[in-house]
């Protein structure tokens, strides 16, 4: 067992539109031994309407971004999420990060030791802001100057504008790898996939708990 293993902390992130799709995500670490954060876009209705304990453990422990659901859109959330999470485990120790969706599986979550050859010398191992396996001072730092009102056009878009900032080096890797590797799945674009909709569409019936929004917020595309 690698002994990096110890220093490793999970960043999930979640908003209301993918709730759906957490049981089978989340579930999939059932019996890891690893500390999992997760995020979650909402500060004030349904989150206190959601039944999160259900999904504790494996998630180890909450925390909310600073905006009401939907004032600033699905990337924004994330970034939101990405970046106080990562000083969270910070906070806690660790040095190194694995950064999931709630609606992604990591069904062999036993193979993150493997993960650490892939990285090698690199920052990180990455597929957007979708995964990213690396350095949690790394992470940090592409973090560290977004702030909710910054245009930058989607949250890849902003991390990889930072990475090339610090002249970061990568190791980019498409979805069949992590499949591989983790047993990586995004639940809910299979569920797309499997009812010929876009993954965007899904979000209309994704949302299971807490007060929902106007069909045009979908449309409009505010989250």
């Amino acid at each position: 067992m690698d002994e990096r293993l110890s220093k490793l902390g999970v960043l999930i992130t979640s908003h209301p539109k993918q709730q759906k799709f957490w049981q089978h995500g989340l579930g999939s670490w059932e019996g890891c031994p690893f500390f999992l954060l997760m995020g979650y876009d909402d500060v004030e209705t349904s989150a206190k309407e959601v039944p999160f304990s259900q999904f504790m453990p494996p998630v180890k422990e909450l925390f909310f971004s600073n905006h009401p659901k939907g004032t600033i859109g699905h990337f924004r959330g994330e970034l939101e999420q990405m970046q106080k999470g990562g000083l969270i485990l910070k906070e806690k120790g660790y040095e190194w990060i694995y950064k999931t969706a709630a609606d992604t599986t990591c069904w062999k979550w036993r193979n993150l030791q493997r993960m650490f050859s892939a990285l090698g010398d690199k920052d990180f191992v990455m597929c957007g802001t979708a995964i990213i396996f690396g350095k949690l001072d790394s992470f940090n730092k592409c973090m560290e100057l977004w702030f909710a009102d910054l245009k930058s056009g989607g949250a890849e878009l902003y991390f990889n504008s930072q990475i090339r900032r610090y002249n970061m080096r990568t190791r980019p890797e498409r979805a069949p790898w992590w499949e591989d590797v983790l047993g990586r799945i995004h639940t809910q674009g299979e569920y797309a996939l499997n009812n010929d909709m876009n993954v965007i569409r899904t979000w209309v019936n994704g949302h299971v708990w807490g007060e929902d929004f106007k069909h045009r917020d979908i449309i409009e595309g505010r989250y």
